[in-house]
């Protein structure tokens, strides 16, 4: 790619890798939770499984999963099988009727014999002796080879495999000293499921052809209850939670990948003003399978959210017009408070030749005529630009909000204030000669802020932003 790196753009390659890292490292190291109905389809999907997902099912469950295979290799279960064999007449230990009836039965089974006893007297045929070569037994034992246990061994090879996948896909990001921790547990856990390669219990049981979906051992019996959740939720992986977010990955969708590294980083910068997060999502169950209810982090036990793409419908809380969808919003129990929408393309008002915009440009905008010629230039960033702004307006009226705010990929910022009774409205920027900290808390309007991969220089600017617009 042939990209310049000049003061007003961004160089592409260095701004998608930086963009690319933040947003895996974010994916993998923020605590993560998810609430799914209380039953479900127990079954696997053609579709591959996501490893982010997977990730945070072995971060979360590697010692619930040691666990259960420790009970369950420490106490497995057997079951007493009775057989109906043919032995060699010297290994016969019982002699009943029906043993008896089978040999009278299958004269194809005699030999002939110079030994006299009882039974070979009884078989004599034209005065010839004969003795059974083989003889029915019944034969009782004891077995690994269950449904049960077939299962436990299908879900072990099942869990090794992908360990081995996850750590390999993310080896780099495992490498960091923030996720030395979690490697350990990796290594941990997979050095554990192969210490059992050796049990009789995986060398005996055959292969799971058909789950054992009503078996009370796997209901009731102590570690394989504890297993059978924890594949229940394994299957989760082959469901699509983080599926825009790993195919916006593959395809190197940059605006995509900005939409959810601002979700990530948000969440992250609440935590300065709100106290610890937990991203958690809702997953609900449809007749195809699973889809995620909801996307959220909370904090304060749950007094805050901050949801991701939340759609308010027409009335019943929601917008009082159209149905609206911003890309984030932070809600107060289920009111919500502050909108904020990620715009890759989005460029503050710009002065003549180029040039920053200054408090004059601004306070001297005709928006017809902005857009007028925009539209005769076709200047379609600039056209998307001032549509955005119009969008924060909405987004605020429509939903009744204290404000709505664009955040994108630039260096200048700028809030305006909503004027009260006997006031004027106000301004609050880069280009003017006040500081954040002047933004008056209860803060009320429209705006926008930077937020830049790779920079924190602006960050403190949002954290004042929403420390004082939710007060």
């Amino acid at each position: 790619l042939n990209y310049k790196e000049t003061e007003d753009e961004l160089f592409y390659p260095k701004f998608y890798d930086t963009l690319r890292n933040e947003l895996i490292e974010y994916c993998l190291s923020f605590p993560f939770h998810y609430f799914t109905p209380t039953y479900h389809i127990v079954e696997e999907t053609h579709r591959p499984p996501s490893f982010l997902f997977l990730f945070h099912y072995f971060k979360n469950n590697h010692e619930k999963i040691k666990q259960a295979f420790s009970i369950i290799f420490n106490q497995p279960y057997k079951r007493l099988r009775d057989e109906r064999r043919w032995v060699n007449i010297a290994r016969v230990k019982e002699i009943d009727q029906e043993v008896i009836r089978d040999i009278l039965v299958h004269s194809e089974r005699w030999a002939e014999t110079m030994i006299s006893v009882p039974l070979s007297e009884m078989l004599k045929v034209q005065d010839k002796r004969h003795l059974p070569t083989q003889v029915l037994q019944r034969e009782k034992y004891e077995t690994y080879d269950v449904p049960e246990n077939r299962f436990v061994k299908f879900f072990w090879m099942r869990l090794l495999s992908w360990l081995d996948e996850v750590i390999r896909t993310y080896e780099k990001e495992l490498g960091s000293d923030k996720l030395r921790d979690t490697i350990e547990s990796f290594q941990s856990l997979k050095w554990e499921l192969q210490s059992y390669q050796r049990e009789p219990l995986i060398e005996e049981a055959g292969e799971m052809h058909i789950f054992p979906a009503n078996s009370t051992v796997l209901m009731r019996r102590d570690g394989y209850r504890e297993l059978l959740q924890l594949y229940r939720e394994f299957l989760l992986s082959y469901y699509p939670i983080f599926a825009d977010l790993e195919n916006a990955l593959e395809a190197r969708d940059i605006a995509t990948l900005y939409e959810f590294w601002c979700f990530f980083k948000i969440a992250n910068l609440l935590e300065k003003v709100l106290g610890k997060g937990e991203l958690k999502f809702q997953i609900e169950r449809l007749a195809e399978g699973f889809k995620v209810e909801e996307t959220k982090v909370c904090y304060g036990n749950g007094k805050y959210k901050l949801v991701y793409n939340k759609r308010f419908g027409h009335g019943n809380g929601g917008s009082y017009s159209i149905p609206l969808q911003p890309d984030f919003v932070i809600m107060n129990n289920k009111k919500a408070i502050l909108a904020l929408d990620a715009k890759f393309r989005f460029k503050p008002i710009s002065g003549g030749e180029g040039k920053p915009s200054t408090q004059k440009d601004i306070d001297e905008i005709d928006v017809e005529k902005e857009e007028q010629e925009a539209l005769n230039k076709r200047d379609i960033e600039r056209i998307a630009k001032l549509e955005d702004i119009f969008k924060m307006h909405t987004y605020k009226d429509a939903l009744g909000l204290k404000a709505a705010i664009i955040v994108y990929p630039g260096t200048e910022w700028m809030l305006f204030r909503k004027p009260k009774e006997c006031q004027k409205p106000e301004k609050f920027g880069s280009e003017k000669d006040n500081k954040i900290e002047q933004l008056p808390f209860g803060f009320e309007g429209v705006g926008y802020i930077p937020l830049i991969p790779g920079s924190e220089d602006n960050d403190y600017i949002l954290i004042e932003c929403l420390k004082r617009t939710l007060n």
